[in-house]
């Protein structure tokens, strides 16, 4: 959404984990709230259009026209974010999860099966058809997905060992 971390359902779900003892670290997404890359600052808008997503896809046809998926560097960010956490003496590193809707949905299944020290996954997104080369947000798309009939089911199953409740 446009609004990024400042969304009230974002700042809902981030108080609630907190006020019941789950650290929380809310992070934007490219092209959402203040990580906005081709912002206009004389008409305050986004130069691609008012949907963050136009700007998933326009950073996103650059970097896999050099050949780099933007889920790759989403995938190292979020490996930033929880070294960034463990870092705190107050976190236990084996009670880390993560949770997202839409791309963030699509990047946290990912992150299940990529990451053995998370905890827990809670993907808010829906689990259909997977659609290669999805124009609307290309950070969900990791590498042969699709091509080699591997979905978010796939990703799932590969997180079996640990939490996963899908919303």
């Amino acid at each position: 959404w446009f609004e990024g971390k400042a969304l009230v359902d974002y700042q809902n779900l981030g108080a609630y984990m907190a006020w019941h003892g789950i650290p929380v670290l809310v992070y934007e997404h490219i092209g959402h709230g203040e990580r906005r890359e081709y912002w206009d600052t004389i008409k305050q808008e986004s130069l691609p259009g008012k949907s963050p997503s136009t700007e998933h896809s326009r950073l996103g046809n650059y970097m896999i026209a050099a050949g780099i998926l933007p889920s790759n560097f989403i995938h190292s960010e979020l490996y930033q974010a929880i070294e960034f956490l463990k870092s705190f003496d107050y976190i236990d590193p084996d009670k880390i999860g993560i949770t997202g809707t839409s791309g963030g949905g699509s990047i946290s299944t990912q992150a299940a099966s990529l990451f053995e020290n998370l905890a827990f996954s809670i993907p808010v997104c829906s689990l259909g058809k997977e659609v290669v080369g999805n124009s609307s947000c290309h950070c969900q798309i990791m590498w042969m997905e699709g091509i080699q009939g591997i979905s978010a089911i796939d990703n799932l199953i590969c997180s079996s060992s640990k939490k996963v409740m899908v919303v």
